[in-house]
């Protein structure tokens, strides 16, 4: 028969066993305190709306509607001799109040704006969570499409840092005229761990936005906006988006950080803009004045 194992040679095995089960437990707290920590941690609301359109001369209506149990607040601002709609997904941080004059360069361009609220962020009631963002641009969308009979092939869907995983996910399925993205993510998982290491904290998220596996499933002409000294999502993001995009797509580089870019790039980055979207929405004729 087999010797017994010595206690000498059976305490390198408890150890080992006790390294493993303590590890394990270690790990299992921190994926605990992840999954219910997250939330806070990626939304990051603001229920004080402290601008509005009227604040900066803009005349506006406010769109009120039904999100589930939930109600969610947007504004619809026109525009005079408009050339289209954007339905703009905002970017994290505050509410749609503080993302107001990002919109401008839009109304610049001749387009009416339609910007919303996620649930909990504003006045928009309930939790935020990846599936309540989806399910508030698409109730947007509706509301542009069927209440306000506004044509598919009239709509541009935009979405900014943060805003970008709500908009790829809202152009996968309702497929509009054109999607920008402009400054986000391939994930949010390679977002906030790496390109690297994201793939291991996937399964840790309850809140994806994985763009990188959407975006292909986009059939509309695509423009991706991205900044080389972006230190939020960096440069390679916005590359990989593009890469991943079917065509016909477009790539326009900005220059400055993820919060500095506009005093920087505002001009050529018009110009991109401009060209993009004057074969998509050509501006609408004007009859002649009558002498």
């Amino acid at each position: 028969m087999p010797d017994e194992p010595t206690g000498a040679m059976r305490r390198p095995a408890r150890v080992i066993k006790r390294l493993v089960t303590y590890t394990g437990l270690v790990l299992l707290g921190l994926y605990v305190v992840l999954f219910f920590a997250q939330t806070g941690v990626i939304f990051e609301s603001d229920p004080k709306v402290r601008k509005t359109p009227e604040s900066l001369g803009w005349k506006f209506e406010e769109v009120k509607l039904p999100v589930g149990r939930e109600t969610t607040f947007g504004w619809f601002i026109p525009a005079d001799n408009e050339r289209g709609v954007v339905l703009v997904c905002h970017g994290n941080g505050g509410n749609m109040g503080t993302h107001l004059s990002g919109t401008r360069q839009f109304r610049n361009l001749g387009f009416s704006i339609l910007l919303f609220d996620y649930g909990g962020f504003g006045k928009s009631t309930g939790k935020p969570s990846e599936r309540r963002c989806y399910a508030d641009a698409e109730a947007m969308w509706r509301y542009l499409s069927h209440t306000r009979g506004v044509p598919p092939e009239r709509i541009l869907v935009w979405g900014g840092s943060f805003g970008g995983g709500t908009a790829c996910e809202l152009a996968r399925r309702v497929q509009p005229h054109a999607l920008i993205l402009q400054s986000t993510f391939r994930s949010m998982a390679k977002a906030a761990f790496g390109e690297r290491w994201g793939w291991a904290a996937t399964p840790f998220l309850r809140h994806r936005f994985n763009n990188e596996r959407k975006i292909a499933s986009v059939h509309c002409p695509v423009l991706i906006i991205h900044s080389r000294g972006d230190t939020l999502y960096p440069f390679s993001h916005g590359e990989k988006l593009y890469q991943l995009a079917n065509e016909p797509k477009q790539f326009i580089e900005i220059q400055g950080d993820h919060y500095g870019w506009e005093g920087r790039s505002n001009k050529g980055f018009v110009q991109s803009l401009r060209a993009f979207l004057e074969p998509l929405f050509p501006e609408p004729k004007t009859s002649p004045a009558k002498p």
